[in-house]
């Protein structure tokens, strides 16, 4: 089975948008050094509600489009037709009831980005079947491009504003800006305009699949947000943008790379589905990646949190440091588990996948709703309990399905953890012993401390991950 057209996505899709995302990560903290965390708060509070309508906006027909290689261009324009009138109704209704939500979370502010904020929604439709073709054809080069461009943009736009003091609303235009320039982009790479058809009667079996599709989705951002639901009930809007952006700060690698990685997976692996053998050794070998790249990462900003928040945006973000330190645990986990629900859905799986995050669903909800009554720490680790005991059993679903070996898998997660656990004391350690120092010292420190002890035990214990990574790096594997 021929890897290549896989590892040039990967390295596309991750390595090219990585290093864009290098300057937009650059232009995300310089934003918030420049809001203030009310501003994060009200929208965190409006992605609450925009979320679950946004997942719902194509009715899981891109994946199908990724999924069926055969489609006709007349499905195609049935399928642009519908998303575009699906999504201008989920407009209306969310315009609807922008007002109820302000109630509820006692912010009337709410209302009006609310409105405008789900303009995304009716722009983004015409952006769904090119975006999927060009996925499905692991043209990954031209979406990378795309999003690369697009996000740097909105980031300009973003800090831009936030510097001329619009607050929120900076934000605001940001986003809509990124959307528009993502959708044109997409049909300038396919040299298309939108076309749309009224075929619908050629969609039901696509539908089928994109219910089950759509309804992990929703259920898996039903749990992903309940966090933020909760806080942004029982708290004020300036503790809700400390915690949420905290969590964002602690897991912005995996939100911003983790989509890349998860579409090149659903395409690759949706082309190999056949052949079980494939399959097998091209996950245990993509997980033993990604643990071994990921867990530093994660591990390291948790150990480095204070001085990494204090040093870059000043004492007034000091709240968010402990949902950092407990949130970035939970980094490498979740890039696992996404990738096993990628694999399951393009193996045809849709439905056992729906059970898995259901059940992940339910053991991180029950983790928060105990949690919570010792605060937002309480909160964090019921959050990280839950998510790890869903992510395990997701996992171990998988692993019987294309009779992947437990020991065998075990040891790709367990070396990386072994190198952390051995690598975070020495952080905090390095840490104590700078105290004295400034800030910016002891975050160089620590970051120094760290590399060179992960270094030291994947030169002794893991040089079998570091030749794999270089050779995907290289183009050789």
């Amino acid at each position: 089975m021929d890897a290549r057209p896989m590892l040039r996505g990967l390295k596309w899709s991750v390595g090219g948008r990585g290093v864009s995302q290098a300057l937009t990560w650059v232009l995300s903290l310089i934003t918030i050094r420049l809001l203030a965390p009310a501003d994060f708060g009200l929208l965190a509070l409006c992605e609450t509600v925009l979320i679950f309508i946004s997942y719902s906006n194509e009715l899981g027909l891109g994946a199908a489009i990724i999924q069926n290689e055969r489609m006709t261009r007349r499905e195609l324009e049935a399928i642009g037709s519908f998303c575009v009138l699906w999504n201008g109704a989920l407009y209306l209704l969310l315009f609807a009831i922008a007002p109820l939500a302000a109630d509820f979370y006692r912010a009337p502010a709410l209302t009006g980005v609310l409105r405008t904020l789900g303009l995304n929604l009716v722009v983004l439709a015409f952006a769904v079947v090119p975006r999927s073709l060009l996925i499905r054809d692991m043209r990954f080069r031209g979406v990378t491009l795309v999003k690369a461009g697009a996000g740097v943009a909105g980031g300009l736009v973003t800090v831009a504003a936030a510097y001329r003091g619009h607050g929120v609303w900076a934000l605001v235009m940001g986003s809509l800006l990124l959307s528009v320039l993502e959708t044109t982009g997409y049909h300038w790479v396919l040299r298309t305009w939108p076309q749309l058809g009224a075929a619908f009667g050629t969609l039901r079996a696509h539908f089928r699949f994109g219910a089950a599709v759509m309804a992990q989705r929703m259920t898996w951002i039903a749990y992903m947000k309940a966090d933020i639901f909760v806080v942004g009930r029982l708290f004020d809007t300036r503790t809700t943008g400390l915690y949420a952006i905290g969590r964002e700060l602690a897991t912005l690698p995996l939100d911003r790379i983790g989509a890349s990685v998860n579409q090149v997976v659903f395409a690759g692996f949706a082309r190999i589905k056949h052949d079980r053998d494939a399959v097998r050794r091209f996950f245990i070998r993509g997980v033993g990646m990604l643990c071994f790249a990921s867990f530093p990462v994660f591990f390291g900003i948790s150990a480095v949190a204070r001085p990494m928040v204090l040093t870059l945006f000043g004492p007034g973000w000091e709240g968010s440091v402990l949902v950092i330190q407990l949130m970035a645990l939970t980094g490498p986990f979740r890039l696992v588990n996404t990738v096993s629900v990628e694999v399951l859905n393009a193996l045809g799986a849709a439905q056992t996948n729906l059970q898995q995050v259901a059940l992940t669903g339910g053991l991180v909800v029950a983790g928060i709703v105990v949690g919570v009554w010792w605060g937002i720490a309480g909160l964090c680790i019921g959050w990280l309990v839950g998510y790890l005991a869903g992510t395990a059993l997701h996992t171990m679903c998988l692993a019987r399905r294309v009779s992947i070996s437990g020991g065998l898998l075990c040891g790709s997660i367990l070396r990386p953890l072994v190198g952390c656990g051995l690598m975070y004391p020495t952080v905090l350690g390095t840490l104590e012993l700078l105290t004295p120092q400034p800030m910016w010292l002891q975050l160089i420190g620590g970051i120094a401390a760290g590399a060179a002890v992960y270094g030291l035990w994947t030169l002794l214990a893991m040089r079998t991950e570091l030749r794999t990574v270089l050779d995907v790096v290289s183009g050789r594997g």
